[in-house]
């Protein structure tokens, strides 16, 4: 039995999973994959795959398994694509229902995708080390990651932790000839709160990414004391955070450098909800998108003919409008957090997979719910997208590096 340990920050968005994931100490991976699942019948058969360097790299993204989980609900269990091939499969995705809210903790998709990485990674770090694939069944221990919404987090943290780590979960992969198994063991989790594990990825970011920062903001025409560098805002202890994900936005406090979870807030809204609602609105229209992701797609991609520019065009104004939605909302439930804590915060950072967006509506309206005075304004930093989408997954693979490490001194000193 080949024995891997995993160090792994397990972002598990609505829309997509950011993972960094490293393998018996070596350098992490940045590990991306759409947050969906396609069932398919046990006896389906497809030709083997041929494993090549190019076809393992991505496995998690081709990935035809089934899980056996304690974790995973009877009803839910099945033969999945995960990932691209299911979105690619044309068949029935299972998505997150980010229109009616459940914790991630009692939602089987989070489990089979977060398992999923894991054993996909295992193999294709036999395949990089050894040039075959395992002849055994690996066994992998991981140190990992994880976050919940804030409304969730003070309910839900425990069980969470609790489902992975409770027992031991197998993945049976069926992409090559013969049938892979995996074994996956949790040494720790660690559960925080999205948006939370950020400020940790920031602070490792430093003061000159910062100063980098600070300049965008001012270029962009964002009120900022000429006291303000980068080393200020490195030195600042307490913070507002401003998430902006597909279906949740949440709003993480901290003072002296901890979470505050009584000032901190979140709603059930993201970028995703304003794509929902598109869908929605235009289901009876002959160019009707059938998902968000559908939608989402199509509007990113610049190689669409003179026809389908228009429907663009008509889809980008009803984007628009759903956005203005959506931003008065976010500011709403901001200005409520800071109402509680504005002479506190020293600094507000806007970032997240939907920060990027809706820039151009919710960067001014930002920046005006956080005057203080005439002309005085709490700085607003709204992160490059290069690292905004990013920063959650970095944050939340140091705090597993952190956890392991505890654990580690926790045995030495036994």
């Amino acid at each position: 039995m080949s024995d891997i340990h995993m160090t792994a920050g397990m972002d598990i968005g609505n829309g997509y999973v950011k993972a960094r994931v490293a393998c018996d100490g070596g350098q992490p991976r940045g590990i991306d994959l759409p947050s969906s699942v396609t069932y398919v019948s046990p006896s389906t058969a497809w030709l083997p795959k041929e494993p090549s360097a190019e076809y393992v790299d991505d496995l998690v993204n081709e990935l035809d398994c089934t899980i056996d989980s304690p974790c995973i609900r009877q009803t839910d269990r099945g033969r999945i694509l995960v990932g691209s091939r299911s979105v690619d499969s044309g068949d029935t995705q299972v998505l997150f229902n980010i229109d009616d809210h459940v914790p991630k903790c009692d939602d089987s998709l989070a489990y089979e995708l977060a398992l999923s990485v894991l054993a996909a990674e295992a193999v294709r770090h036999v395949y990089a080390e050894t040039g075959v694939l395992p002849t055994d069944v690996p066994h992998v221990t991981c140190a990992m990651g994880v976050a919940l919404p804030i409304s969730d987090y003070m309910d839900y943290r425990d069980r969470y932790r609790a489902n992975f780590m409770g027992s031991s979960h197998r993945v049976t992969i069926h992409n090559f000839e013969r049938p892979i198994a995996v074994d996956i063991t949790f040494d720790v989790v660690t559960v925080l709160a999205e948006g939370a594990a950020a400020q940790y990825a920031i602070n490792a970011l430093g003061p000159k990414y910062l100063d980098l920062a600070l300049a965008q903001s001012r270029a962009a025409g964002v009120p900022c004391d000429e006291s303000e560098t980068g080393e200020t805002l490195f030195s600042y202890k307490n913070t507002a955070l401003v998430d902006i994900g597909e279906g949740t936005t949440n709003f993480p406090i901290f003072r002296d450098s901890y979470l505050s979870p009584e000032t901190s807030s979140s709603i059930n809204e993201g970028y995703g909800t304003v794509l929902s609602k598109v869908v929605a609105a235009t289901r009876n229209l002959n160019y009707a998108p059938a998902t968000r992701k559908e939608l989402a797609a199509f509007m990113l991609d610049d190689s669409v003919s003179g026809a389908k520019r228009k429907i663009k065009n008509k889809l980008q104004r009803l984007i628009d409008e759903e956005t203005s939605v959506f931003v008065r909302d976010v500011v709403a439930e901001y200005k409520h957090v800071l109402s509680r804590t504005k002479l506190s915060v020293d600094v507000t950072y806007v970032f997240g997979g939907g920060a990027a967006p809706v820039r151009t509506q919710l960067l001014p309206a930002i920046v005006e719910a956080s005057r203080l005075d005439d002309d005085i304004y709490i700085p607003v930093i709204y992160l490059d997208s290069a690292y905004s989408r990013d920063l959650n997954r970095n944050g939340l693979y140091i705090v597993a590096q952190l956890s392991e490490q505890a654990l580690a001194q926790q045995a030495a000193q036994a």
